[in-house]
C-alpha cells in the first residue's frame, strides 16, 4: 500500500513539475523581445539512448541480448552556475527512464505460484514451457519504467559557445519504479490447415523488481552530442527475490542528445 501511494505521489509531482516548466516558459517568452522568435524555456531537455549490460554477482541465470537490451531516458535539466562565467554548473533535473532487458536462449522471466509453498516467486523458464503452442520465439524481455531525478556537475570548456564546446559531466541519478512488465512475441505451431499465427503477449505483474535505483553517470561530448556511461549501484531485484537467488545490477553505454 505504501509503495502504491508513493507511486501516485511521484506521478502527481512529475505532472506538476512539467506544468510549472511550461508556465515559466510561456511567462519568459512574453517578457523577451520579439527578436528572439522562439520560446525562451529555462533549462534544457536531454535524451539518452544506450545498451544495457548485466553485472551478475551470483551466476548467469539471466543471459541477455545486448542489442535488444536498451535504455531510454528523457529528462528536463535546469542549470545553476557555480562560477560567474558558467564554466562550472550544477544541473538537477527530473524525467522518465525506461530500461529493457532482452533474454536469449528462448527463456523468459515469469511470476508464478509455487506448487509446494503456495507463495508467488519470480523465475526464469523456457518459453516452450510457458507457451506450449509456440513454435518459434522472436522476443522475450522485461521493461522497467522509472521516474528519475538526475543530478550532474558539468564543466564547459567554452561557456560562451556551448553548441561547439567540449564538456564533461559527472553525477548520478536516483529513481523510483512506476511500472514493470514483460513482453513476448512468438509464432504458434501450425494448425490442421498448416496455418500459424504471430502472437504478442504482455504481462503486468510483480517481478520483485527493486522499487528504487541509484547510480553514477559520466558524460563526455561536444555541443549537443555526448557519450555516457551509467552504473547502477542498486540491484535490479529485491534482496533474495531474484530468479534462483540471482543478484544482478546493470550498467549502460550510449549516446546523449541535449541542448534544446
Amino acid at each position: 500500500m505504501a509503495n502504491y501511494v508513493l507511486t501516485i505521489i511521484m506521478r502527481k509531482l512529475l505532472i506538476l513539475f512539467y506544468a510549472i516548466i511550461l508556465t515559466t516558459g510561456v511567462m519568459a517568452q512574453t517578457t523577451e523581445t520579439a527578436k528572439k522568435g522562439m520560446p525562451n524555456i529555462p533549462g534544457t531537455f536531454l535524451f539518452d539512448y544506450g545498451s544495457n549490460f548485466l553485472s551478475t554477482h551470483n551466476h548467469d541465470t539471466l543471459k541477455t541480448k545486448i542489442f535488444n537490451s536498451v535504455s531510454l531516458n528523457a529528462y528536463y535539466i535546469y542549470e545553476f552556475k557555480i562560477n560567474e562565467s558558467g564554466q562550472f554548473t550544477f544541473n538537477p533535473g527530473i524525467g522518465v527512464g525506461i530500461d529493457k532487458i532482452a533474454f536469449k536462449d528462448d527463456r523468459g522471466l515469469f511470476s508464478v505460484i509455487d506448487d509446494v509453498s503456495g507463495n508467488r516467486e519470480t523465475v526464469v523458464m523456457p518459453l516452450t514451457t510457458a507457451f506450449t503452442d509456440g513454435k518459434s520465439f522472436k522476443k522475450s524481455l522485461m521493461a522497467m519504467t522509472y521516474i528519475d531525478v538526475p543530478l550532474e556537475f558539468r564543466y564547459h570548456a567554452n561557456p560562451d559557445d556551448r553548441n561547439r564546446s567540449f564538456k564533461v559531466a559527472v553525477g548520478g541519478r536516483i529513481g523510483v519504479l512506476v511500472n514493470q512488465k514483460t513482453k513476448f512475441k512468438y509464432t504458434t505451431i501450425d494448425d490442421a490447415s498448416g496455418n500459424s499465427q504471430d502472437m504478442k503477449v504482455k504481462y503486468h505483474q510483480n517481478y520483485d523488481i527493486n522499487r528504487f535505483r541509484f547510480g553514477t553517470t559520466l558524460r563526455v561530448g561536444i555541443g549537443f552530442f555526448n557519450v555516457f556511461y551509467y552504473h547502477n549501484f542498486s540491484q535490479i531485484f529485491n534482496a533474495d527475490s531474484g530468479p534462483d537467488g540471482t543478484k544482478v545490477s546493470n550498467y549502460t553505454l550510449g549516446l546523449t542528445l541535449s541542448g534544446f
